[in-house]
């Protein structure tokens, strides 16, 4: 995840975006910046779901503001075990 002034976030670089990147290139030039959030307080079914739907590898947890607070992954959110009522961070 990048980020800016006061930890908000700005894209993120996955597997997709370093690969064929050039050696020398910036984050800025790489990362995708229309990625999906969430809030810390979204439900985790709804979120499964969600990201289900539109096949998403992960989604960035964000403060309203925009300051980042975690990284939710497609295989942790899947994962046996995984159960809770809301999106934990830490």
């Amino acid at each position: 995840v990048v980020v800016g002034e006061r930890d908000v976030v700005l894209g993120l670089i996955g597997d997709q975006e370093l690969k064929g990147a050039s050696p020398d290139a910036r984050a800025e030039e790489i990362m995708r910046i229309d990625i999906p959030t969430v809030r810390p307080s979204e439900e985790v079914a709804a979120l499964r779901d969600r990201m289900d739907r539109q096949a998403l590898h992960e989604v960035v947890v964000t403060m309203p503001d925009g300051r980042l607070v975690g990284v939710v992954s497609a295989g942790a959110i899947h994962s046996p075990g995984r159960e809770s009522d809301e999106v934990r961070t830490g």
